[in-house]
């Protein structure tokens, strides 16, 4: 009799002294007759709740980020495939092939039109937009030659990518770097393996083409407008190098600065008037520049004559042709000044045309 009261003493001390609190039963014959009853102390389901209000966050963000990123959430996230555009006659999408890793995410650019302003950069990144392995940014970035911006880092600078497949290249367009003195170095810090896209056009149309895009910001805020005669000649009668415009079209200028960074071969220089009169051999050599299948077909692009430049037929493009601040007519220029202007830029060229490997049909 008393080793089954030694028992039931040794049993009273162990469940008092356990981590679970056991209700203290009336003798021992109670447990053949009722269940086992205990109470869980504060501390630990403080500790559960916390368990499962992590679980429910998680799952919560899961689901979010399942609709963010376009896809369908079952037992995981799986990705639909919606149709983009269309290419060579046939749907495509700007999605992967089941043979592709199926990961969505915002990748630093691999590849960046650094310039120059209105040579055309606009219609470059919309070409290239239709390529199903291209993804571009919606907007100009402005990171490499903003210092606020800058500052950031470059997982802000990630962040304003779109969303991209492994296999798909990004790329981000902002025709400031070119003529920005720091840019080059902070790309290449970057990536010093980047592959750069360099849109250019005849200088002296470049030049009246970038007053006529500040002329008409100028009537839309009704400000008084200049005539581009008394912008470019200083009072000695000579080129002003001081007008901005005058100095965006000096190409040699700033295109050395890029080469104490980067290899020549990792530069393509494309053709703005070309691209604007034929634009399909320009964009084909984009794709061999980019290491890319060739996608965009010729029968794509249909000329409009209202706007004067290239479209893209696609009925599925929100916007397949340029928008309204494309294609403006530019104001006639006084010819003696075009000629003055053709002189001033013509050794100007030959040299850029050294440096570049390449000439261009300019007169």
């Amino acid at each position: 009799m008393s080793s089954v009261s030694n028992e039931e003493n040794n049993l009273s001390d162990w469940f008092t002294n356990s981590t679970v609190s056991y209700t203290r039963l009336r003798n021992i014959s109670d447990w053949s007759h009722s269940l086992l009853k205990y109470q869980i102390p504060k501390s630990v389901r403080r500790k559960l709740l916390i368990i499962l209000f992590i679980l429910i966050v998680c799952f919560t963000l899961m689901i979010y980020s399942c609709v963010n990123c376009y896809v369908n959430c079952t037992s995981v996230c799986t990705f639909t495939k919606p149709s983009y555009i269309l290419a060579d006659g046939k749907n495509v999408s700007h999605n992967v092939n089941a043979s592709y890793d199926q990961h969505m995410s915002r990748r630093l650019p691999q590849c960046i039109i650094i310039g120059v302003r209105k040579a055309g950069t606009r219609a470059l990144l919309e070409y290239l937009n239709i390529h199903p392995d291209i993804v571009v940014t919606s907007k100009e970035q402005h990171f490499f030659n903003t210092d606020d911006r800058y500052s950031l880092g470059l997982e802000y600078y990630r962040n304003q990518m779109p969303l991209s497949f492994s296999h798909q290249i990004t790329i981000e367009k902002t025709p400031a770097y070119f003529t920005d003195l720091m840019s080059q170095e902070r790309i290449y810090r970057m990536n010093s393996s980047i592959r750069l896209l360099l849109i250019i056009r005849d200088p002296v149309v470049r030049l009246v083409s970038d007053y006529t895009q500040l002329m008409y910001g100028k009537k839309v805020k009704n400000k008084h407008v200049i005539a581009l005669e008394d912008l470019i000649i200083d009072r000695n009668g000579d080129i002003d190098l001081d007008y901005k415009p005058i100095q965006r079209s000096i190409y040699y200028h700033y295109f050395i600065n890029w080469l104490e960074f980067f290899r020549r071969d990792q530069i393509h220089i494309v053709d703005g008037d070309k691209l604007i009169s034929n634009p399909y051999p320009e964009i084909n050599e984009v794709e061999s520049f980019l290491g890319l299948g060739h996608r965009i077909s010729k029968d794509l692009f249909y000329y409009n004559a209202s706007k004067g430049f290239f479209c893209v037929n696609l009925d599925k493009l929100d916007n397949p042709c340029l928008g309204e601040s494309k294609g403006r007519p530019h104001p006639e220029v006084d010819p003696d000044i075009l000629t003055e202007l053709y002189d001033f830029y013509r050794p100007r060229n030959k040299m850029f045309f050294e440096l570049a490997n390449k000439s261009f049909d300019w007169p």
